[in-house]
């Protein structure tokens, strides 16, 4: 069997966090390595705080109500904790970061973020982010953070890939209006 190579490896990490997601809509996961892994996250309601997939709780957005969960970066970088290896790390996501995450990244130093899927694709037609994928990208490149398009290489890697990106469709299928 063919060896992986490290991107195949730490995507398939995000992949895998992503399936720990308490979330009932979009599961992302999150991976910082910087030769070894420095952090994982996964997006979720804060520790201590109700996720949508707790009794009676059930998901906000399908109630057309703020979401309070943190992005799979944003748990990644608090359990880092200011780890001084996030200067120059790159960042693995399952699902681009948006700005807001974007300008964390910006924050601790990471050098280099590769994503599996574009933030858009996971934007509700209401809540008027469609364009949030270009506005990411373009504020993680003016501050000198390379961005890049997950292309996977093992064939194990793309099977997971095309699985996570199969599913998420499915999720999102049931809130997005009939195409005319």
């Amino acid at each position: 069997m063919e060896r992986l190579n490290r991107d195949d490896a730490a995507m398939l990490t995000a992949f895998t966090w992503a399936l720990c997601a308490p979330c009932c809509l979009v599961k992302a996961g999150c991976v910082i390595t910087n030769g070894t892994v420095i952090s994982v996250g996964y997006n979720g309601n804060p520790s201590g705080t109700p996720n949508c997939t707790d009794a009676n709780e059930g998901c906000k957005k399908s109630r057309k109500q703020k979401c309070a969960a943190l992005h799979a970066e944003d748990n990644a970088l608090i359990f880092a904790k200011r780890d001084p290896r996030l200067a120059g790390a790159t960042m693995y996501v399952t699902i681009q970061p948006c700005v807001s995450c974007s300008s964390k990244i910006i924050s601790h130093g990471i050098s280099h973020v590769i994503a599996a899927m574009p933030y858009s694709r996971v934007s509700f037609g209401n809540d008027g982010r469609f364009d949030e994928s270009q506005q990411a990208e373009e504020w993680l490149a003016r501050a000198g953070v390379k961005f890049s398009w997950y292309e996977p290489i093992h064939p194990f890697a793309k099977t997971a890939q095309e699985l996570y990106l199969r599913e998420i469709e499915q999720y999102l299928a049931q809130f997005r209006p009939d195409e005319p």
